[in-house]
């Protein structure tokens, strides 16, 4: 990460992505409890995100927020990807939580 704000600038396009996903999950019409938790998943990644994004003061603690979506964002596609067999509808909940997790891996690869 070479400027100072790009684990900031990793989390506002991680949770544009995630707008994706969680409308996707919570207009699907499904009432599965792994949807349910799909979507505590994703809004749990998004608030990280927020958190990484805004409420940050440095970079260390950004890319701490960062991790933490990317584990709730882990969940989320478990979750997803348990159902997406039997429930095409959530295809692009998969693949913003997928775009999400590309957006947000340099970061972790930084800070490992």
């Amino acid at each position: 990460m070479s400027s100072d704000n790009a684990t900031a600038v990793a989390a506002r396009h991680g949770r544009e992505a995630l707008a994706t996903a969680l409308l996707s999950l919570q207009t699907a019409g499904l009432a599965e409890h792994l949807v349910e938790r799909a979507v505590e998943a994703t809004a749990a990644a998004s608030s990280a995100l927020y958190n990484a994004e805004a409420q940050s003061p440095t970079e260390e603690a950004s890319a701490s927020f960062v991790h933490s979506a990317t584990e709730a964002l882990q969940l989320a596609r478990s979750e997803v990807n348990a159902l997406r067999g039997r429930h095409h509808e959530l295809e692009g909940a998969a693949t913003s939580i997928a775009r999400t997790r590309a957006l947000l891996y340099p970061v972790l690869q930084y800070w490992l």
